[in-house]
């Protein structure tokens, strides 16, 4: 004998929204007539729909777009950094880069600069090194604390895991360290030792 068995499941929200993104840590992203806000897990609005779009959450921190421009909310949605940068950004760490009038700035999550310099270009890397560039030159940042570390002579520069560093001078590619060693490869595969500081 077959017996009906009646499944009821409960929605955490009215099916009112026009898009609806994953659960991030009890915030779950959710648009309306073009506008992005978050809702919890119990479908009760905690961010308002007011952005243009909105990123996820890291740190306790997430990049928000309104009017074409990007800031940072924290998770009560209090606006940490106004929506005055040009591209998205987030934190990973305590800093990040963030574009403002062509030019990228490395900032705190408070939205304070943490070197005076602004730089056209920049390649995030590893080891808390990063490469950028001013007039088509490239040198090594501390992402920590701004310090310039390798000064921009170089064409090209790329840093690696553990501190290596791939670098370019007239022409030729090498690598080279923290500490001005250096090493250039020729295509025959055998390394020579070089100075291209």
């Amino acid at each position: 004998m077959l017996s009906k068995v009646k499944v009821t499941q409960k929605v955490p929200c009215r099916m009112r929204y026009d898009d609806v993104w994953g659960n991030d840590n009890g915030f779950i992203k959710v648009a309306k007539d073009g506008m992005w806000g978050f809702i919890d897990q119990s479908g009760s609005e905690i961010i308002p729909l007011i952005y243009d779009s909105v990123g996820r959450f890291r740190c306790g921190l997430a990049c928000v777009e309104r009017f074409g421009l990007f800031g940072i909310i924290d998770r009560t949605g209090n606006e940490i950094i106004p929506c005055v940068y040009e591209e998205e950004f987030e934190f990973r760490s305590e800093t990040t880069w963030a574009k403002r009038n062509g030019r990228y700035f490395l900032i705190d999550q408070c939205g304070a600069p943490i070197c005076e310099t602004a730089f056209d270009d920049i390649w995030s890397g590893f080891d808390d090194l990063c490469a950028v560039a001013t007039n088509g030159k490239w040198g090594i940042i501390s992402e920590i604390t701004g310090e310039l570390l390798i000064p921009q002579i170089y064409q090209q520069a790329y840093p690696l895991y553990h501190g290596l560093i791939r670098v370019k001078l007239q022409g030729r590619w090498g690598f080279r360290t923290r500490d001005f060693a250096n090493y250039l490869y020729r295509n025959q595969g055998k390394r020579e030792r070089c100075d291209m500081r």
